[in-house]
């Protein structure tokens, strides 16, 4: 479904419109995403957000956002944080220590050229991940997506035929659209857990925009004893919704994003059942249009 009666169009599809059946794509590779690294950029910002919390605010005014950027870059040596622990109690302490991670993740990345009438794929390399160009909705909240991350690049057991035949969709999609002939598409495998008591989040800056051409936010391959996590899309005021939407297997929504007036989110996801974890596993896509 497109919804083109909007100024910035948005597609909401199954990967079945590009002739891949959801059924086989989601099955061949949901296993996978339970092998992938852990995401630690997440975990430092889970442990920095549980630290604004608890310490006091004259202790939270002695550390600058520089060191919340070094922080989350795993660039603080142990000695610098030693003081700030020891400044939590006991219980804060034990608390701080049991925060665990809860985004598995892997990126990859591919050139695609329209030559000869048909679209040439070449995955390429990502020496660093950045999206400086990304917003949020609070310009006094430190976004930690500006700073240069740096993933575990996609296993090649992952970079199969389904994959390119979906950037080829997409591709073809988007050349219908807008003409485009040469695209770089950075694709991200993510696998949030949502462990009993607890939530997950695949956007902890809430309702922001990447900075990137195209998106796709979601195309999600499993669901599994999960609720929640349901895909937002906000209007130029940032409050009205235009798109709401639970994503299930082989579903995903491609949108404009840098220099438009959408916005958007995903909800918190929860253990379905409150005694065992709960997955989402989902494939999200940047995409620059280079010409």
């Amino acid at each position: 479904m497109v919804l083109e009666k909007l100024f910035h169009p948005i597609y909401l599809f199954s990967v079945e419109d590009f002739d891949i059946s959801p059924i086989t794509f989601c099955s061949n590779i949901a296993s996978y995403f339970y092998q992938l690294s852990w995401d630690n950029y997440l975990h430092r910002q889970n442990q920095i957000a549980y630290l604004q919390k608890s310490l006091t605010q004259r202790q939270n005014t002695r550390l600058s956002n520089e060191f919340w950027y070094y922080f989350f870059q795993g660039k603080i040596p142990y000695s610098d944080f030693k003081p700030i622990y020891q400044d939590l109690s006991p219980i804060q302490q034990k608390e701080f220590d049991s925060i665990q991670p809860n985004r598995r993740r892997a990126v990859s990345a591919y050139l695609l050229s329209f030559h000869n009438n048909q679209w040439i794929s070449e995955q390429i390399s990502v020496p660093g991940y950045n999206q400086n160009q990304a917003k949020v909705i609070n310009h006094d909240q430190l976004d930690y997506r500006l700073a240069t991350r740096f993933f575990p690049e996609l296993p090649s057991h992952f970079v199969n035929d389904d994959l390119f035949c979906l950037l080829e969709g997409i591709a073809i999609f988007i050349r219908s659209k807008l003409g485009c002939c040469q695209l770089k598409i950075t694709v991200h495998h993510n696998q949030t857990i949502a462990r009993p008591g607890s939530f997950a989040s695949n956007a902890p800056e809430g309702i922001h925009q990447d900075g990137q051409d195209l998106i796709v936010s979601a195309l999600v391959v499993e669901r599994k004893n999960l609720t929640g996590g349901k895909s937002i899309i906000f209007g130029a005021d940032k409050t009205t919704c235009i798109v709401e939407k639970t994503l299930y297997s082989g579903e995903g929504i491609l949108q404009p994003d840098l220099n438009t007036d959408l916005w958007h989110t995903v909800e918190a996801t929860y253990s379905a059942d409150g005694n065992n974890e709960g997955y989402r596993s989902t494939i999200g896509f940047d995409i620059e249009i280079i010409k």
